[in-house]
């Protein structure tokens, strides 16, 4: 038996130094063979290179699996009462002399090392000692870019934070590491909520629950066994005083019912053993198995949890248990929380703002589908879904549902999908009428946020209408250009209605090239590529499933984060394969309110103006002073909800102004005109002009209506036209109409 002596310098109470020798235990390579010579050769010559590394030398081992083991020390910083010593020996384990491809393992060299103290431990295996875990990756992943050398230095990295107690990193936000569970031969699937009850308990308890467990995997359920025997099996949570916190990890596990015993009684708690007996010997009792699950505290939140509350898990026979057959083998149990929202929440960084909203959404089509698949899986599950529609054969090429289920509703087939993903959340509603009869008789102000989904313009103008005098956020989400381009709008307030963004949208193509070669390339398309206010209802619409994901993906992004401070009416465009196939592109546009106005000469018609142009008008007559002043105004006419959206305004030089007259210059109006036609797609147009009445009141003058009956027979290109007067206070619309 070798022995190892090492010194320590150590300061006495009366500050004295002193020397003390400590004696650890054996080494574990003083069992193995030395390597032999002709194969030290090769090994030795492939650690040349990192000499540097092993400043206190090494000496080569044939280890029992049959690698080779490099003996040596790494230096710790230790401190008088550290548990590590200041030249530490481990073993790093290599399969072959290419040491650069081969990965290594480490493991601590003396028998005596104290495993349990410390976090980040592998398993014991073959024959071998445990091994130490210096990256929280796969070795695999990380050895794959960095050189033997740097594993050394990271071996000596672990054991100082070792020293210093640094593992976890618990001042920076990391979390506590669980208990090391090995050769396990069962999974229990457990309610992670009894936990709230056990950081809180001051004395020792035991819950009883039953549990459903079929060959390896066994599913806990909320039945008491009071409550009658429901399940196969019966589990019992064991629980100490929330006070008591265990820092360290166990190394030796119970493999008996004898062994099970003595460590709960060694680790304070309690089974009542004549209470069990007796429940198991109850007639027509269906139970075959135990479950032990013993509840401890640890210091901080554990990896993959939001309490500190750490469990084992031990199987035992009912038999044996009844009979007390001390000597029989035990099962440990691997335990998997259930996944709740709030643990949905914690994983994907989404706020408990928007995952407690009561959120109604309309369509379960493609885009809506795959949005509430997004949301649900983000913790946010107080949702409510319409859709009228049934599945059909085409629509699984792209919905989220993966399962044919032909003529079936779609809300209904999400909803039944989607609440099995977390235990204990709140059940998604449904709603299977016609939108545009359900939305009018709907009180929508319980709702929290509204998103439409349904790719439907009929959905949007009602849902503008039934809306108006609500407070709560409307976001509407929909595909366009054959799926290239997705657009989500939303709104705030009611400033803006819905279709009022796709006319701010059609002002951006004028300055952005994305935007506007967007606008022509819709305006190709027959009925078989989805645009704007179409959805994929057909079996011959063309659009890829990834694609839409890729576009859902984004707007469920933005859903998310509707409550950020600071949040504004906008639209979001993203762009699919617009430099290459694959690539993706966001652009965000803020909307501004628009004005409305109606005219003076047909109260039916509406004028709608974006607020910063109109700022712009009111701010140019009152440059103009006592001269009249005017421009050019082009825009996009809805003679189906008569509407006329003024979204361009264009000042020509060298105009002839007077105190009661304008007459604007053609410089450069032609080649602008041209400019918004081709830009917008044909889309904007020359409505009129706008002028200014300083002094006088904002009536057309006689010359006033002569210019506009020429506009309107002459230069206007449609049937209808606008006249605006204005001073710098208000306004007046007047329509002009062939």
């Amino acid at each position: 038996m070798v022995f190892i002596l090492t010194q320590r310098l150590i300061k006495t109470r009366q500050n004295q130094i002193v020397v003390v020798v400590l004696m650890s235990m054996e080494k574990f390579s003083d069992h193995c063979k030395a390597l032999e010579s002709s194969r030290a050769i090769a090994f030795e010559k492939a650690l040349k290179p990192w000499a540097k590394s092993f400043i206190q030398g090494y000496t080569l081992v044939e280890l029992p699996e049959g690698s080779v083991g490099i003996c040596t020390k790494i230096a710790v910083d230790v401190g008088s009462d550290s548990l590590l010593l200041v030249g530490e020996p481990v073993v790093i384990g290599v399969s072959s002399p290419d040491l650069e491809y081969d990965v290594p393992f480490v493991f601590p060299d003396r028998l005596n090392f104290p495993f349990s103290k410390f976090p980040h431990i592998n398993f014991a295996h073959k024959g071998l000692p445990n091994t130490i875990c210096l990256t929280r990756e796969p070795i695999e992943e990380w050895y794959a870019e960095h050189t033997f050398g740097e594993y050394v230095n990271m071996v000596g990295k672990w054991l100082n934070d070792a020293a210093r107690g640094t593992l976890m990193k618990l001042k920076k936000g990391d979390f506590y590491e669980p208990f090391r569970v090995e050769n396990t031969k069962g999974v229990l699937i457990i309610n992670g909520d009894i936990d709230k009850y056990i950081v809180r308990m001051l004395k020792p308890f035991s819950y009883y629950v039953s549990v459903n467990y079929d060959t390896f995997v066994g599913i806990e359920s909320y039945n008491l066994i009071e409550d009658g025997f429901k399940d196969n099996s019966i589990e019992i949570i064991l629980s100490r005083s929330c006070k008591n916190i265990i820092y360290d990890w166990f190394i030796q596990y119970p493999t008996t019912l004898g062994e099970l015993l003595k460590f709960a009684k060694d680790n304070g708690f309690v089974i009542e053993q004549e209470k069990i007996v007796s429940l198991l010997s109850a007639d027509q009792c269906p139970v075959k198995k135990l479950f032990f699950r013993f509840a401890f505290i640890r210091p901080k939140n554990l990896i993959g949890k939001v309490t500190p509350v750490d469990y084992l898990c031990y199987c035992v026979a009912k038999e044996d248990f009844i009979k007390r057959n001390f000597d029989a083998s035990i099962d440990g149990i691997m335990m998997l929380d259930k996944v709740t929202r709030e643990y949905a929440n914690k994983l994907t960084e989404t706020t408990g703002v928007i995952s407690e909203k009561k959120i109604l959404i309309l369509g379960c089509g493609a885009i809506g589908s795959k949005l509430i698949y997004h949301l649900y899986r983000s913790g946010i599950a107080n949702l409510t879904i319409c859709d009228k529609d049934v599945m059909m054969p085409h629509n699984i090429c792209r919905h989220a549902l993966t399962v044919p289920s032909i003529l079936k509703n779609k809300a209904e087939l999400v909803r039944d999908s989607v609440d099995k993903m977390f235990y204990f959340s709140c059940p998604i509603k449904i709603v299977k009428d016609d939108l545009l009869k359900w939305l009018p008789q709907t009180n929508l102000s319980e709702y929290d946020v509204i998103i439409d989904a349904t790719a439907s313009a009929s959905v949007a103008r009602c849902l503008d209408n039934v809306v108006c005098n609500l407070t709560i956020p409307v976001v509407r989400f929909a595909l366009s250009d054959s799926g290239r381009v997705g657009l989500v709008y939303i709104n705030y307030d009611r400033s803006v209605s819905l279709v009022d963004y796709y006319m701010q949208i059609l002002r951006e193509a004028i300055g952005d090239d994305d935007v506007s070669t967007w606008f022509k390339d819709e305006r190709k398309y027959n009925y078989d590529y989805v645009r704007v206010g179409e959805g994929c209802h057909s079996s011959t619409m063309k659009i890829n499933d990834d694609v839409i994901s890729a576009h859902t993906a984004l707007a469920a992004r933005i859903v998310r984060n509707l409550f950020d401070k600071g949040v504004k009416n906008n639209a979001c465009l993203s762009f699919a394969d617009l430099d290459f196939k694959g690539s993706m592109y966001s652009l965000k546009c803020l909307i501004p309110s628009f004005e409305k106005f109606t005219c003076q000469n047909n109260s039916q018609w509406e004028v709608r103006i974006p607020s910063d142009l109109l700022q712009y008008i009111k701010k140019e007559a009152k440059v103009g002073g006592k001269k009249e002043v005017g421009e050019y105004m082009m825009g996009y006419v809805d003679t189906k909800y008569r509407r006329i959206y003024v979204l361009d305004s264009f000042k020509p030089k060298d105009s002839l102004r007077q105190t009661s007259r304008i007459e604007l210059s053609m410089k450069g109006w032609k080649e602008h005109k041209e400019t918004i036609n081709q830009r917008t797609a044909d889309m904007m147009h020359y409505l009129g002009d706008w002028h200014s009445h300083p002094a006088g009141p904002l009536l057309p003058s006689n010359i006033d209506k002569i210019t506009f009956e020429y506009l309107i027979t002459n230069e206007i290109d449609g049937i209808y036209g606008l006249g605006l007067i204005t001073n710098t206070h208000d306004i007046k619309a007047y329509l002009l109409e062939k």
